[in-house]
């Protein structure tokens, strides 16, 4: 008799803010980035969630990728790319000298007419379609901290708080959707995170796995079961299911040729589902060895998280996870639904640790991206200062600010998250797109000094 173990299986979503293309600028690889990752990742996932067999998860989409899929030049790129595409494997599936070849521009024709017919069915609207698979039932929806920062390195709790805020303020207005969840850009965790998820009501969070067995006191089963941190905000442990190096740089479906008709293929998806199955339910029986009264006393609970860009066979993997999952003896469920259903939690203090190597912040914190963390720093302390907090949902202690002062401090609130963003440092620490990713980090710099420096003291 095998002893079944709950499975959460987390997919986190995200895109650099990249500027649409425009005719009066130089082309950049940035510009095919989003486009790519819509018709490779998005669409067939949209596609994948009305199959009745795809098993329960919990989706994360960060708002500045919601952001970027509302604006319509962006929208625009993406029929354009859809159509390019379509058009070059059409014509290569008539051509083709090769009969095997043919059979796969075939099939990828056939994919492409499937991902046209669903962005045409969510009305190129895809931030509201699966908010509506939400609705649904067919996925938990939540969102990660606006801006996709590493809050452990921001300066002040109030951008830490107002981060969150600003994320599921865009869930109810944008969405329709409330939640007391959250994504953590890179599972990265702090003491100060603890206090700014608490104070901004959130309710359930996942860390990196060493968060959870670094823990003081260490958790009986490790990361396989939630735990509550000394604020109470219920943590689920996940280990990313593949090594994927943190400081690659952030391109999206990086690993898909569109250019290579051959793709990932069923059989492969079958085989990768297999054995992340059988890993996870590894981890729980050598914990279910090592302490079997434990075991006995908490429903163990496997959380798993997945970049969506690091699996790019995505939808086949999730057909063939449900098959897996039960040979593994693992029950699939949403994070929503296993945070009900946790009972006598332990009350640990979760380590410092994020998804880099070792559990350190390297990635956001080194050499070639110091003097952007430098002026940050500095530009974070003089927002606080002149506004008091930055947050919009803080009163202010004056009475309440002016419209002209409220709409200032919306401005800097939002140039403050797209500058804290993750993407700029890892760009910059990973040595690629270095002068791209530079000239984005100092305009945004740039809009932030002159939005805090008062109109009579700028240099007419």
């Amino acid at each position: 008799m095998h002893a079944t173990t709950s499975l959460c299986l987390v997919l986190a979503a995200h895109h650099p803010r990249v500027p649409p293309p425009h005719p009066r600028r130089d082309p950049h690889p940035a510009d095919a980035w989003l486009p790519r990752a819509v018709l490779d990742l998005y669409l067939p996932l949209l596609a994948a969630l009305q199959d009745p067999n795809t098993p329960p998860l919990t989706l994360a989409l960060s708002p500045t990728l919601v952001e970027l899929l509302d604006a319509e030049p962006w929208r625009d790129a993406v029929e354009d790319a859809l159509a390019e595409r379509l058009e070059r494997h059409r014509r290569l599936a008539a051509y083709d000298p090769d009969p095997a070849a043919r059979d796969d521009h075939a099939r990828r024709c056939a994919d492409l007419d499937a991902a046209a017919h669903a962005w045409t069915t969510a009305q190129r609207d895809l931030p509201g379609a699966f908010a509506a698979a939400a609705r649904a039932g067919h996925l938990e929806l939540i969102p990660a901290a606006a801006g996709h920062g590493i809050l452990p390195l921001f300066a002040t709790h109030t951008l830490r708080r107002a981060s969150v805020r600003t994320a599921h303020t865009l869930w109810r207005e944008r969405l329709g959707l409330d939640t007391a969840a959250l994504w953590l850009p890179a599972c990265a965790w702090d003491d100060a995170t603890d206090a700014a998820l608490a104070d901004a009501g959130v309710a359930y969070t996942v860390l990196d796995a060493r968060a959870l067995r670094l823990a003081s006191p260490r958790p009986a089963l490790d990361d396989l079961a939630p735990v509550l941190s000394p604020r109470g905000v219920l943590c689920f442990g996940a280990q990313r299911p593949q090594a994927q190096d943190p400081r690659r740089a952030p391109e999206i479906s990086a690993t898909l040729d569109p250019e290579d008709p051959r793709g990932p293929r069923s059989a492969d998806a079958a085989a990768h589902a297999e054995a992340l199955c059988q890993a996870w339910a590894a981890e729980a029986a050598a914990a279910r060895h090592a302490n079997p009264l434990a075991w006995t006393d908490r429903a163990p609970l496997r959380a798993a998280a997945l970049r969506v860009e690091d699996a790019p066979d995505l939808p086949r993997l999730l057909r063939h996870l449900p098959r897996a999952a039960e040979a593994a003896h693992l029950a699939p469920h949403t994070l929503h639904r296993a945070a009900l259903a946790s009972h006598r939690v332990e009350v640990v203090t979760p380590a410092p640790s994020s998804w880099a190597p070792q559990g350190h912040l390297q990635p956001w914190v080194g050499p070639a991206s110091a003097w952007l963390l430098r002026h940050l720093h500095h530009l974070e302390e003089r927002a606080v200062a002149r506004f008091g907090s930055p947050d919009p949902a803080q009163e202010d202690r004056r009475g309440g600010l002016q419209s002209r002062d409220a709409q200032a401090r919306e401005a800097v609130l939002a140039h403050l998250l797209h500058a804290r963003s993750a993407d700029w440092p890892e760009l910059l620490e990973a040595g690629r797109h270095v002068g791209w990713a530079g000239q984005q980090a100092r305009d945004l710099l740039d809009a932030l000094h002159r939005l805090l420096t008062p109109t009579e003291a700028r240099p007419r």
